[in-house]
């Protein structure tokens, strides 16, 4: 039994239907554009049988009004152009900024397990392809139709050839039909491997510096070329697939087309064919190619476009990539109540796995090896309103994921996360996101200027506001020494800024959220520099008053002062207290504070 589509599927129709009177103006525009052809050749095949007879006046009459046709058939296609145009620009951008809203709903776990060019390709090419494609059929079918007007005015002029030529077209239907079978299932592995490809080149990119001081060049060049080896032999054997069924399609059409030419003088020279007629049909025996030509390229772009449109309908299906779910509870009382973990697991799994088995094989065994790996395990603690904690451990022990599941950036697989009384997932994402800011170990920095990436952090801040977050974050002297100041453009994820700048900086951006009364920290000073470090500690330390502050902590002697530390081994939460508590009571952590000071 089939279940009711849901409101946000992804539905073709829901973009073409606002333009549906562009669209029919499209096709009108099209089919006129091609009646004009039309008449243009059988005047042609006229003037020309006039000519030959030596009636050369009449003959001029008649290309005097093909020319006429000839210019209406140029505005008709410059007016089908102009709309297609028009319709890309409407219906790409409207799919386009869909399917990027919901990758921004898709959450965290499911970006975390999949690789970026699952998503790049899907926003970047996948709307153009479809309203190509799309383009294509229409066009195609006009250009078909026009060719079976051709076909039908042949068998009007004589049944005979008429009846030679639906022969020919129904054996090459055949073939066509063989070609885009093959041609199916080469393009879903080609466009799967082209996911691949992409995340890979992304990679390379992001990762220049490590990949130069690593000296891992011909290792990564190996790599490379055995991925690109794997889409160039898909893409070898999807072409040669097709060009061998083609060309084995067009010597079939070309001695059936030596026939119908043979026909053609055998009829006119023994049944007294009109010249007319016999030179509109010499004239137009290329329409055979094209109706069969015109047929392919339907089932092809179809078939290509229903591809697209699953890849496309893939992002909004949500057993395959999960979406962020809120609740209704718009209003929280933080001030009696804080953050608290009851019985919190949390394990990490594989949550899309996309079609094609043949090419993800691997990497679902892979994923089915891993997909019970716990890394929580029963996380009790409490966080009281306007305190300052720490949470400590090994790398590994499940420090950030207690961080990650605040904000519900993941969810827990069993137990409760609960935000001034209310579990976290009954609350609404204006509620959840308004009270809790997260500055990440890795942030990322965009590339605009230092003043566009503070404002995304509070887009009414004064002049006063900005300087004061960056004064705040120990960052206002290095922009100062700026030629452009705030407004110099940082470079795709700051590339432009080392580690501990771009970490200033997007502490900077946390400090214009200055009504965000719960701060988290996961490890954001561990790229700063002491002196640095020391400034934006005693920030922080500003930033507590009235604010519940939680710290992932890399270096132990930046959380001398916080109120409690939970430390970690495992995923659990083997021991709790202040500094000095610990430093007495519990030998790890004591061990790792001398390590880090020695």
């Amino acid at each position: 039994m089939k279940t009711k589509a849901k409101e946000n599927d992804f539905n073709l129709f829901k973009y073409i239907k606002p333009n549906l009177v562009l669209i029919i103006l499209y096709i009108i525009s099209l089919i006129f554009g091609l009646l004009c052809n039309f008449f243009i050749i059988i005047l042609s095949a006229d003037a020309l049988a006039l000519f030959t007879e030596n009636l050369l006046y009449e003959a001029l009459s008649l290309f005097f009004y093909i020319l006429l046709l000839g210019i209406v058939e140029e505005l008709f296609d410059l007016l089908s152009g102009k709309i297609y145009n028009v319709l890309l620009k409407r219906i790409s951008f409207n799919i386009r900024c869909d399917i990027t809203d919901r990758t921004f709903s898709i959450n965290s776990k499911a970006f975390g397990e999949n690789s970026a060019g699952v998503f790049v390709l899907r926003i970047c090419e996948s709307a153009d392809s479809v309203i190509s494609r799309l383009s294509t059929i229409v066009i195609c079918i006009a250009s078909l139709l026009s060719s079976s007007l051709v076909i039908l005015y042949i068998m009007f002029l004589n049944p005979a050839i008429g009846g030679y030529l639906l022969l020919v077209i129904a054996i090459v239907a055949v073939i066509e039909r063989i070609r885009i079978t093959q041609f199916r299932k080469n393009n879903t592995k080609r466009k799967m491997v082209k996911d691949k490809v992409a995340s890979h080149v992304n990679e390379l990119i992001r990762s220049e510096k490590d990949i130069k001081s690593l000296n891992l060049e011909d290792t990564l060049k190996e790599t490379s070329n055995e991925l690109y080896d794997e889409y160039r032999n898909i893409q070898y054997k999807a072409n040669m697939n097709s060009w061998v069924l083609s060309a084995f399609k067009n010597i079939i059409l070309a001695i059936f087309i030596f026939g119908l030419i043979w026909l053609s003088i055998y009829i006119t020279g023994h049944w007294g064919l009109a010249i007319s007629s016999f030179m509109f049909i010499v004239m137009n025996y290329g329409r055979l190619y094209m109706l069969v030509y015109d047929t392919g390229n339907i089932l092809e772009s179809f078939t290509d476009m229903k591809i697209e449109v699953k890849r496309i309908k893939e992002l909004f299906d949500e057993t395959i990539f999960p979406v962020e779910k809120f609740g209704k509870v718009n209003n929280i009382n933080l001030d009696k109540f804080g953050i608290e973990f009851k019985n919190v697991s949390f394990s990490y799994g594989k949550t899309a796995q996309l079609s094609n088995p043949h090419i993800l094989e691997k990497e679902n065994q892979d994923v089915k090896q891993n997909k019970n790996k716990v890394v929580l395990k029963n996380i009790n603690l409490e966080i009281k309103s306007g305190e300052t904690v720490a949470i400590v451990g090994k790398s590994g022990s499940g420090k950030s994921t207690i961080l990650s599941l605040i904000p519900k950036l993941y969810e827990c697989d069993n137990g409760e996360v609960l935000l001034g009384g209310v579990n976290v997932k009954k609350l609404s994402k204006e509620c959840l996101r308004k009270n809790v800011a997260l500055v990440n170990q890795f942030p990322y920095i965009f590339n605009c200027s230092i003043r566009e990436n503070l404002l995304f952090a509070n887009k009414n801040a004064t002049e006063k506001d900005l300087w004061q977050a960056l004064k705040d974050a120990s960052l206002d002297e290095f922009v100062k020494t700026l030629d452009k100041k705030m407004d110099t453009v940082v470079g795709e994820n700051g590339i432009k800024l080392s580690g501990g700048e771009k970490q200033r900086l997007a502490i900077a951006r946390v400090f214009l959220k200055r009504d965000c009364p719960i701060i988290l920290f996961d490890e954001s000073t561990s790229s700063l520099d002491n002196f640095s470090q020391e400034a934006v500690k005693q920030s922080v330390e500003k930033l507590q008053e009235n604010k519940t502050v939680v710290i992932v902590a890399h270096r132990l002697s930046t959380i001398k002062n916080v109120d409690k530390i939970f430390y970690l081994e495992n995923g659990q939460i083997v021991d709790s207290g202040t500094f000095n508590e610990l430093y007495k009571k519990n030998k790890t952590f004591k061990k790792l504070f001398e390590i880090e000071n020695i």
